[in-house]
């Protein structure tokens, strides 16, 4: 049966559209996954909100292997709460790729700078991340 025949038959026909279908969905399922998803990161200060006076998160791309110093920078966003002291929890919105991340928090207290690191999982829109800096 000659190749031409083969792919006109109604059989094959339905194969191929099939076999597209299927390659079509799964590009768009990886470029789904590959987009940045909400999340809404909240800082847990508890007691110590009262020496705060500044906020400083960044997050970072986790290190390459253990001991290794942490990756590029993805985003960094910082409070000033000056004399007043900063709220018991603070909470903001951001937007990244699914993945794992390092936070790493600096507090700025009227006891001088302390940093905090914390690995963090993006795994999909509509996750709260609660970061506990007591």
């Amino acid at each position: 049966m000659p190749l031409r025949d083969v792919l006109q038959s109604r059989r094959v026909r339905r194969l191929l559209g099939l076999a597209l279908l299927c390659g079509l969905i799964l590009i768009g399922g990886r470029l789904l996954l590959d987009e940045p998803v909400k999340i809404v990161v909240v800082y847990e200060l508890g007691a110590t909100a009262p020496g705060v006076r500044a906020l400083v998160a960044t997050d970072r791309a986790p290190a390459p292997r253990p001991g290794a110093p942490l990756g590029d920078v993805v985003l960094r966003k910082r409070y000033n709460y000056g004399d007043a002291g900063a709220p018991a929890a603070e909470s903001h919105q951001v937007r990244l790729k699914r993945g794992a991340y390092a936070l790493e928090v600096t507090l700025e207290t009227t006891g001088g700078p302390r940093t905090v690191t914390r690995d963090i999982e993006v795994r999909g829109g509509g996750d709260v991340l609660r970061v506990s800096l007591r």
